[in-house]
């Protein structure tokens, strides 16, 4: 993902999502383009989702943790 262009990688990975709806991929992209943005309890979900779909997806937990970190 280019720095800047996050909502071209949200966009982008809600058409994968429509398609293949346990992309694991897309849901981590799309989560650390709404951390990005400060959407925070988006990027949450879509983490929280990745480590639904594939628990031992460490960039996906430590990304969760960043995020939760910053709501506090």
């Amino acid at each position: 993902m280019k720095k800047g262009l996050y909502y071209e990688a949200i966009k982008d990975c809600n058409r994968l999502l429509s398609i293949e709806k346990n992309n694991v991929g897309a849901y981590f992209t799309r989560g650390c383009a709404y951390e990005k943005l400060g959407e925070i309890d988006k990027a949450i979900d879509d983490l929280t989702v990745v480590l639904e779909l594939d628990p031992n997806h460490v960039n996906a937990a430590f990304a969760r943790g960043a995020c939760q970190n910053r709501k506090v």
